[in-house]
């Protein structure tokens, strides 16, 4: 007897929160565990190991960036963007994974679990969206920095 557990979501938006105590990794983590709760089970482990790898590379790839910049000299702003950008973009993948699960949470709570197989995910948007976010962190904190330094 194959039984199905009934779908009971996560709120997505509580789980981003998560970060502050768990770091991306982990908040990345149960957003890829809420597609399963979601009704959408074959997306889970895809964003687990998205959730672990994209972070590592992009933890990885500033400390490369700043060991090669000191040795050649790159102007500050320059290795400043090296350093914002990827941290950015770790910030911004959460929070877009999160609003696109956040559309489906919402209908959840609307009608019940019965609307959730069915629910049509907008990538595209949730794309556009991690991308301006992701440009917008770094334009902010860039001249930020820059006003602080005077």
């Amino acid at each position: 007897m194959d039984e199905q557990k009934p779908l009971n979501p996560w709120e997505p938006y509580r789980l981003l929160s998560y970060f502050m105590f768990i770091t991306i990794f982990g908040s990345g983590i149960l957003l890829g565990i809420n597609w399963k709760r979601l009704g959408k089970p074959e997306w889970m482990w895809k964003t687990i190991l998205l959730s672990i790898f994209l972070p590592a590379a992009m933890i990885a790839g500033p400390m490369v960036f700043v060991l090669n910049a000191i040795e050649t000299g790159l102007p500050e702003w320059l290795a400043l963007l090296g350093i914002l950008l990827p941290i950015s973009i770790n910030f911004a993948y959460l929070w877009s994974l999160t609003w696109l699960q956040n559309g489906a949470f919402q209908k959840f709570k609307a009608e019940g679990a019965a609307v959730l197989p069915g629910y049509v995910y907008d990538f595209q948007k949730a794309i556009v969206y991690g991308v301006l976010g992701a440009i917008g962190i770094t334009v902010a904190v860039t001249v930020f920095i820059s006003f602080l330094n005077g």
